[in-house]
């Protein structure tokens, strides 16, 4: 019962978010490094106040199948421009009425 209420907790879901997020950064960060590593601190500095990790998996695909450096920079500008769009701060649960 307490691990119930503990797991649908808001603090709870916010850590595993968190969590989410910094793995998908190493992530970015490993596949640049390897593919793409004139690109590295462009990446860092993209990434570093990106908090939705839809969008940052998102990213992580395109970079992966980017065919080179132009297409992979591309990816990057545009998660600024979704960052920027979507990204509220935290999620809100909807409420009805």
């Amino acid at each position: 019962m307490y691990r119930d209420i503990l797991e649908d907790s808001w603090v709870v879901q916010e850590e595993r978010r968190e969590g989410k997020r910094d793995g998908l950064r190493q992530a970015l960060l490993a596949v640049v490094q390897a593919r793409f590593p004139e690109i590295i601190d462009l990446m860092k500095k993209q990434i570093d106040g990106a908090e939705n990790p839809e969008s940052l998996q998102d990213l992580l695909v395109k970079i992966s199948l980017a065919e080179n450096v132009e297409d992979a920079t591309m990816a990057l500008f545009a998660l600024d421009k979704t960052n920027s769009e979507t990204d509220t701060g935290h999620d809100v649960p909807a409420v009805s009425g």
